[in-house]
């Protein structure tokens, strides 16, 4: 039960989520590589939908920039560190 507990936290649920999209997005490029597209004629295609598409991917960019930014914030490091309450010292000693 506490390990569930320990997969809850913040930093658990973010690298959940970006476990998930790294899988996601490897699925993509295994599907594309395994299916590629036939011979398009480019000079065809609509100027629009490529329009289309350079919006979206600057959406998608512009909106995972921001996500960044604001999740960075909620991360369990504090932003001005102050003198320490306890100094510990600690000697480590191998094959002794």
């Amino acid at each position: 039960m506490s390990q569930f507990i320990v997969i809850l936290t913040l930093q658990g649920v973010i690298g959940i989520i970006s476990l998930a999209g790294a899988l996601i997005v490897i699925f993509v490029i295994i599907f594309l590589i395994v299916n590629p597209a036939q011979n398009e004629d480019k000079e065809s295609a609509n100027p629009k939908v490529s329009r289309i598409k350079g919006r979206h991917i600057l959406g998608l960019s512009l909106f995972f920039i921001i996500i960044s930014f604001v999740s960075l914030q909620f991360l369990p490091y504090p932003r001005l560190q102050g003198e320490a309450d306890e100094v510990v010292t600690v000697v480590g000693i191998q094959w002794d």
